[in-house]
Formats: C-alpha cells, sequence, structure tokens
C-alpha cells in the first residue's frame, strides 16, 4: 500500500513539474529573455561629465514624474504635507544609542510619495537623494553641494537622463574602489502622465572618491518592462 502510494505520489509530481514548464518558458519569453541566463545591455550614451561644481544646478521642483506617481501609487490620496505639527509622533521613553554627529537631512523637496530616500556614506562625505533632489555633507555636517534636483548630473549629457527627472535613486559608496555609485531611471510619458516605453536606466560613477566631482555617466535603455525600482549592489570582481 505504501509503495502503491508513493507511486501515484511521484506521477503526480511528475504532472505538476510538466505543466510548469510550459508556464515558465512563456514568462521568459515575455520578458525577451528566452534564455533564462544574463541579460547583457550597452550604454546608449556615455561621456565623462565636467565637475558638478561647475555646472549649474537644475532648480529643485516638482517634476511631471509628481502626477505620474501620485496616480498610480499606493499612496496616491496621501497629502503632501510633510509632518503633521499639530499630532507629533510619541517618543518613548528610552534613548537611541549616541551617534558621533547627526544633522538635518533633505526633507521630501518635491512632495512625491513614497520619497525613496536614498543615500550612503563615504570616507569624508554623505550623499542623500531624496526621489528628485540629492545633497552632499562633509562629514561635519556642512552641506557642500546642493539640494539640486537629480538631473543635475546629466547635464548637457542629451536624451532622457537630461530631460526627465523621474526618481527612484539609488546611492552606494564602493569602498575598494573608493568611488560614488548614482543611479536613477529615466521615461516619457503620455498626455495623461503615463509612463512610456522604452525606460532608460541612468548611471553616474564618479571618477575619484570626490561626490562634487566629474562623473562617467551611462544612459541604458533596457526596454519595454518598466524597471521600477531597480536595485544595485557593490561587488569586489564585477
Amino acid at each position: 500500500m505504501r509503495r502503491r502510494i508513493f507511486g501515484l505520489f511521484l506521477i503526480g509530481t511528475l504532472a505538476t513539474a510538466s505543466q510548469a514548464v510550459p508556464a515558465i518558458a512563456a514568462q521568459k519569453k515575455a520578458t525577451g529573455n528566452p534564455g533564462g541566463g544574463a541579460v547583457v545591455i550597452t550604454a546608449s550614451r556615455q561621456d565623462e561629465s565636467p565637475p558638478l561644481t561647475s555646472i549649474t544646478p537644475v532648480p529643485d521642483g516638482k517634476s511631471r514624474a509628481h502626477a505620474a506617481r501620485k496616480r498610480h501609487g499606493q499612496f496616491a490620496d496621501m497629502a503632501e504635507t510633510p509632518q503633521d505639527q499639530a499630532n507629533p509622533a510619541p517618543v518613548g521613553a528610552s534613548t537611541a544609542p549616541s551617534t558621533a554627529t547627526s544633522w538635518e537631512g533633505i526633507h521630501n523637496i518635491n512632495g512625491v510619495l513614497p520619497p525613496d530616500t536614498n543615500g550612503d556614506v563615504g570616507p569624508n562625505n554623505y550623499v542623500q537623494w531624496v526621489n528628485l533632489s540629492y545633497q552632499v555633507w562633509n562629514k561635519t555636517g556642512t552641506s557642500i553641494y546642493g539640494p539640486v534636483n537629480g538631473a543635475t548630473l546629466w547635464s548637457g549629457f542629451g536624451g532622457l537622463c537630461q530631460t526627465t527627472n523621474d526618481g527612484d535613486p539609488v546611492v552606494l559608496y564602493d569602498k575598494l574602489a573608493n568611488r560614488w555609485f548614482l543611479s536613477q531611471f529615466a521615461f516619457n510619458t503620455d498626455s495623461a502622465g503615463n509612463p512610456v516605453a522604452p525606460f532608460h536606466q541612468c548611471i553616474a560613477v564618479s571618477t575619484t572618491g570626490d561626490p562634487t566631482g566629474s562623473f562617467w555617466r551611462y544612459d541604458y535603455n533596457v526596454g519595454s518592462l518598466m524597471n521600477d525600482y531597480p536595485k544595485f549592489g557593490v561587488w569586489p570582481d564585477g
């Protein structure tokens, strides 16, 4: 009896697996990756920027991405007030561990919800990007650059990286290479504010350890599938 039950279970398992294979293949075909391996994309545009300190900052402010994000996001009905001053959050009795230093970062200047707050710490600087604007501080908390519109990084670069400012920012510091990595996505919208393919990923890598210096800039066309909130990591061999 046990052998018969096991045999029926094995047949059922094989049948389920055989049904899953076409479904997986169809999914890979739909995503444009029929082989299932790594997808290699070369930059459609690249250059080296002047030092950021020599670029006229793009003023921070509300972008067209604001309307699209508010309309399609799960936070569409939330108010844009950064904080309810009349009803502050309760503070517990316990104290947080002390820090060497602390200061006020960027608030949600652009009013985009959620703000996608992002930042990283290097040996001399802290860089923070809150959806559409970013800022650089030294380790004493003194602002040395910004806040500016995120598209400032791609001023003079051309393409959607320069002409749009859509957010979903990523800020990373590579300790081994002593380089800063900053990125956001870019796309056009239709008359109703809906995102329109092709979608792009804009990447900037500092040429030195100075986040206010020059950057190697790249524009990657990632195709028709929206790259909504891409993630990156720093790895020693690639």
